[in-house]
């Protein structure tokens, strides 16, 4: 009986040790499934990152912010380089109606404002549908603002009197149909780009139309071409209290070179072919705040009037030497780096080439200029800039040649394009 009792007690001893093993090996199983488990759910940072993106670009164009009416000051880079005021208002959320008055250059622009030029003041009226604003709306991704693509039609009327080839004659008007893309930047900032089919040239006045015998809508002169404007925007919509701008703007980026290509402005048409651009490559010296930039310059047009063809041409070259005097208080503060972005005060040496070809008549000039400039440089985004900058500039020694090309003292120019 002893030796049962005993073995029956070795029985039961085994058994609570073979279930303290099963019930570890359950716990380690358990808990390896919880491990597992906890692993899965360590993949919501990825989103919150995602989401502060999000959060960045809204606060960088505004795109959740309401906006009815908007006050435009502007710069407008294509077509004549000129001031531009524009009063933008929303009738509905995808329909906006805008009335505008801007300065035009002469065909002899390089996308620069002269001091004492030949200006032309037009007005304009335009209407542009945000043709995915409403569907944007409704899914929370954007509220009723004039940021987004769109749809466009124009009229444009010159509404003073000028010299030149015209005899003192208006400009017509004329009409257009575009599309392009606008967004607002940061609180008072905005930005409009399009490309339209504009039934003439701006060139093309009440002169010219009576010796061509072409009307109104002649195919003939029709063009397809490029627009921008941007500069400050003031509204209806309350100032957001944190910007990250240096988030965009990268402050803190380091740079020792850079290549810059300016957007070009593209006017095609039967009548009227024109464009222009620029390419400069700027790099530090040392680790200082100065910098050297060599850049060069094209400016074309061919307009054919009573089967007669006129061309012109323009190239520059030159170097320039900047110094970005605030860039080093600008490190100090962490407000700004090494990235050719600041105020800057230049100067420089530039050689011109002009010339003409008309009715096979040819003849062509050579200039060599100083200049001395202040101005703004800023990257965007790594791969944008804007450079700003008011400059007066001098021949030195006398021209070579006998074409004609307006020179002024004075001048003011906005450059905006791509980097890398």
């Amino acid at each position: 009986m002893k030796k049962r009792y005993a073995l029956h007690s070795l029985g039961k001893g085994f058994i609570m040790k073979v279930a303290i093993a099963v019930s570890a090996l359950l716990c380690a199983v358990a808990s390896n499934a919880q491990d597992s488990v906890s692993i899965s759910y360590s993949q919501e940072p990825d989103t919150l990152v995602k989401q502060r993106f999000i959060d960045r670009y809204e606060n960088v164009f505004m795109t959740k912010v309401p906006t009815r009416q908007m006050l435009k000051i502007g710069y407008s880079g294509y077509t004549g380089a000129g001031f531009r005021l524009g009063y933008e208002f929303k009738i509905v959320p995808h329909l906006s109606v805008e009335a505008a008055i801007y300065t035009k250059l002469d065909q002899y622009d390089f996308n620069t404002v002269a001091f004492g030029s030949d200006r032309r003041f037009w007005a304009s009226v335009k209407t542009r549908w945000y043709y995915n604003m409403g569907k944007r709306v409704d899914k929370a991704l954007s509220a009723n603002n004039f940021s987004g693509n769109y749809i466009g039609l124009s009229y444009e009327q010159s509404i003073q009197e000028h010299g030149g080839l015209a005899l003192n004659a208006k400009e017509t008007g004329r009409f257009g149909l575009f599309y392009g893309f606008q967004s607002r930047f940061f609180n008072h900032g905005y930005v409009d780009l399009s490309v339209g089919l504009f039934n003439k040239g701006f060139w093309k006045n009440k002169f010219f139309f009576e010796a061509d015998n072409s009307g109104f809508f002649s195919p003939k002169d029709f063009v397809l071409t490029t627009q921008s404007a941007f500069g400050i925007a003031l509204g209806d919509w309350k100032k957001s209290k944190r910007a990250p701008a240096c988030e965009v703007l990268l402050c803190d980026e380091q740079i020792n070179g850079q290549w810059k290509v300016q957007l070009p402005d593209i006017t095609v048409g039967l009548r009227l072919q024109a464009g222009n651009t620029s390419i400069a490559y700027e790099r530090r010296i040392g680790k200082s705040p100065f910098s050297v930039e060599a850049n060069v310059s094209a400016w074309l047009a061919r307009r054919v009037r009573s089967q007669l063809s006129h061309a012109t041409y323009y190239f520059t070259g030159g170097l320039q030497l900047r110094y970005y005097y605030l860039q080093k208080m600008q490190i100090r503060k962490g407000t700004g780096g090494n990235n050719f972005s600041g105020l800057y005060a230049a100067i420089g040496a530039n050689a011109l080439l002009s010339g003409y070809n008309v009715g096979g008549e040819t003849g062509s000039a050579w200039y060599q200029t100083a200049t001395f400039s202040m101005g703004y440089q800023q990257r965007l985004f790594k791969r944008l800039y804007i450079d700003g900058s008011l400059y007066y500039t001098d021949l030195f020694g006398k021209y070579r040649g006998g074409a004609y090309i307006p020179f002024n003292k004075l001048y003011f120019k906005i450059g905006f394009g791509f980097t890398f």
